[in-house]
């Protein structure tokens, strides 16, 4: 899924004239920053730069992906394109939560005493 995932964020990259190509394991630096670290199906430029990378995962119920991809972009269009490269059909949706519900688990948790006084 990492592999089929990063290799539809390249061909995204190519439609956007970006260079990209999928590492081998011989690039891991062993970084401990994400970035300085290229690891297999990770996507790099012709210097050997990561330029993708991401995180994964996978319960009973599902896959989480979550990735970064380097360099300022549109993002609308990217999200449009990476979601035709990856499916036949797909429908954008908003999960963003109203600022109220926001602020209201954000109190709940980080405003109560306990929270700040827990050392």
């Amino acid at each position: 899924s990492y592999r089929r995932i990063h290799s539809a964020v390249a061909e995204t990259l190519l439609l956007e004239n970006i260079q990209v190509k999928m590492c081998g394991d011989e690039r891991s630096t062993g970084a401990a920053l994400c970035f300085e670290n290229p690891v297999s199906h990770d996507l790099i430029d012709a210097d050997g730069r990561k330029l993708a990378g991401a995180g994964q995962r996978r319960t009973s119920r599902g896959l989480l992906h979550q990735g970064s991809v380097a360099g300022f972009c549109d993002s609308d269009l990217r999200a449009h394109r990476l979601a035709a490269c990856l499916a036949d059909s797909w429908e954008m949706k908003d999960f963003t939560p109203p600022a109220e519900i926001i602020e209201a688990k954000v109190a709940a948790r980080y405003g109560l005493d306990a929270w700040t006084n827990r050392r």
